[in-house]
C-alpha cells in the first residue's frame, strides 16, 4: 500500500490505500497559510508534515506526492498573461504566492528520510478529474481525498480506466483503440465543461 498526499493551498488531503489500491483511511490536515508570517507558515507546515510522516511510519508505507511545478505558474502570472487579470485568477495568484508548496515537499522529504520513509513523486496528470469521476462517489469522499487516492494508486501502477457508467454516457467516438487512458480522461474533462 501507500499514503497518497494531495497538497492544497489550505490543507493536506491524506489517503491511505492497501496493496490492492483500496482506501483504508483518510485524514485532512488544515494549513491556513494565507496571511501568516514566514515563521508561522513554517510552524504550520512542520506540524502537518510531522503528522503525515507519523502516519506513514505507523503504517509502514511510503508517501506519494504529485510532482507539481508551481514556479512555472507563478512566472506566467508575473508576466501578465491575459487570464491573470480576472478577480478569480488574482485570488489564485495570491494563493500561489502564499502557498509554500516547495517548502512542504522539502520538509516532507527531509522528515521522511530521517525516519526511513520513502517519498515518491508521480505525474499529476488528471489526478483530480480521475479522483472526482471515478472514486469520489464510490467511496463517499471529498475530491481532494479522491485525488490523493489516485496519487497513491498511481505509484502502484493500478488502472485508471474509465468506469463503465462513465463510458456509456460519453459519445462512442471517444473510446478509440490505441489511445492512452489519460487521453480518454481529457475527453471526459472536456465533456464536463
Amino acid at each position: 500500500g501507500a499514503i497518497g498526499v494531495d497538497i492544497n493551498a489550505d490543507h493536506l488531503a491524506v489517503t491511505e490505500i492497501d496493496r490492492f489500491g483500496n482506501p483504508v483511511s483518510y485524514l485532512t490536515i488544515d494549513l491556513p497559510l494565507y496571511g501568516k508570517s514566514s515563521g508561522q507558515r513554517k510552524t504550520l507546515i512542520g506540524d502537518a508534515v510531522k503528522r503525515t510522516v507519523g502516519l506513514a511510519l505507523e503504517k509502514g508505507k511510503p508517501i506519494v506526492i504529485e510532482n507539481l511545478d508551481f514556479e512555472k505558474k507563478k512566472e506566467s502570472l508575473k508576466n501578465g498573461s491575459s487570464w491573470s487579470n480576472s478577480k478569480h485568477n488574482k485570488k489564485y495568484a495570491r494563493m500561489l504566492s502564499s502557498f509554500a508548496y516547495g517548502f512542504i515537499v522539502q520538509d516532507l522529504k527531509a522528515r521522511a528520510f530521517d525516519v526511513g520513509i520513502e517519498v515518491l513523486s508521480v505525474n499529476p496528470a488528471y489526478s483530480s478529474v480521475i479522483g472526482q469521476d471515478k472514486f469520489s462517489d464510490q467511496y463517499k469522499i471529498s475530491r481532494h481525498h479522491s485525488a490523493a487516492l489516485v496519487i497513491a494508486r498511481r505509484v502502484l501502477r493500478l488502472s485508471e480506466r474509465l468506469p463503465r457508467q462513465l463510458r456509456v454516457t460519453l459519445p462512442a467516438s471517444i473510446e478509440k483503440n490505441g489511445r492512452h487512458v489519460w487521453r480518454l480522461w481529457v475527453d471526459v474533462l472536456q465533456a464536463e465543461r
